[in-house]
């Protein structure tokens, strides 16, 4: 079975009595947390960039109903062009129009 598997890796070298190894990762000082200070500046900095999001928004929101509230305006109003004059019928079949009134065969 050990040309097959290998050896266990749960076997120390050295038996029961060898010394145990460090782990190879470094070993780094426990990380303080940032003073009050800083953590409320962060936190303003961060409410004061989502307040001027909120603001463009609105601002754009408000450009945008005045946009529509524009073209309500122009669909409502009434059209600015002036109808075609009427044509004035003239009584009498296609003939009589064409050879006079008084015209007769």
């Amino acid at each position: 079975m050990l040309r097959v598997f290998g050896e266990a890796s749960g076997k120390k070298e050295g038996g029961a009595g060898a010394p145990v190894s460090e782990p190879l990762a470094p070993h780094h000082a426990p990380v303080e947390p940032p003073s009050p200070d800083v953590a409320l500046t962060a936190e303003i900095k961060a409410l004061r960039a989502a307040l001027a999001a909120k603001d463009e928004l609105l601002a754009a929101k408000d450009r945008h109903i005045e946009d529509m509230s524009l073209s309500l305006r122009l669909l409502a109003a009434p059209p600015q062009t002036q109808p075609p004059p009427h044509v004035e019928k003239t009584g009498g079949s296609l003939w009589q129009r064409l050879l006079g009134r008084n015209s007769k065969f």
